[in-house]
């Protein structure tokens, strides 16, 4: 088993960087290292990939181009077997298509998946984001008052939590976050299979994360929520990307 974080700072021994640069690349390779584990392969790299999707194309740029040339480097030093190359993350344009609500109540009903039915529904409910979820802490959460804390750098979100969704927020005595592995949250690999695990169990394999969190904007657009209002809910810096679901001008 290859412990690719001792690798890091051999690997940045070797280059010639100014100070800025080594902290930045070694920020990436951290973050790519921990994301991936000790599993480096076809499928580990494809979940890295897709959790790029929501940087700036600068950024995706250069953390792509950081892990490539780690990857050569634990190639070129026989760590690895295979010399594993990510591609630049294309967006693909898509022709706007009319989008319209589904029927997911089943999303409420007993299961075994009980992990995956909360991720499910809290971005159903309250729009949120994996990476947003991954770092949900007990303490974020006010059962009282029934509303629920987000911080996210410097901004800070209210979001109240409805009478659906509080009866599934459980959690023991003594815990730290809302999806905790043993002090610390999860992975985001980890978020991804269990969402998705629960999903297939459901024959819904087609949702996603994100069309999840799209139903919950339709659902929000129908009752009257304005687009400013709701680009605040869910940390928008511009209602562009709403737009399209307020076509009537709410």
């Amino acid at each position: 088993m290859t412990d690719f974080v001792s690798y890091i700072s051999l690997f940045l021994s070797e280059k010639k960087l100014t100070q800025n640069s080594r902290k930045s690349y070694a920020y990436d390779l951290e973050q790519f290292v921990a994301q991936i584990g000790d599993r480096l392969d076809a499928y580990s790299l494809r979940l890295y990939q897709e959790s790029l999707s929501e940087l700036k194309p600068s950024a995706q740029k250069r953390k792509i181009s950081s892990v490539n040339q780690f990857l050569y480097y634990l190639y070129d030093k026989g760590q690895v077997d295979y010399f594993y190359k990510l591609k630049a993350v294309e967006k693909k344009v898509v022709p706007l298509q009319e989008v319209s609500l589904i029927d997911l109540e089943c999303l409420y009903r007993k299961t075994k998946h009980l992990s995956g039915q909360l991720i499910a529904l809290l971005i159903l409910e309250l729009g949120l984001l994996p990476s947003e979820i991954a770092e949900l802490k007990v303490s974020n959460i006010n059962k009282e008052f029934q509303i629920l804390t987000v911080k996210k750098s410097e901004a800070v979100r209210i979001l109240p939590i409805n009478d659906w969704l509080m009866p599934y927020l459980n959690w023991k005595d003594g815990q730290v976050y809302l999806f905790e592995n043993k002090g610390k949250t999860y992975t985001r690999q980890w978020f991804f299979v269990t969402l998705s695990a629960y999903l297939d169990s459901l024959d819904l394999s087609e949702l996603t994360a994100q069309k999840l969190r799209e139903q919950h904007i339709l659902r929000q657009q129908k009752s009257g929520v304005a687009i400013l209002d709701l680009a605040k809910k869910l940390g928008l810096k511009s209602t562009a990307t709403l737009e399209k679901y307020y076509k009537n001008g709410y």
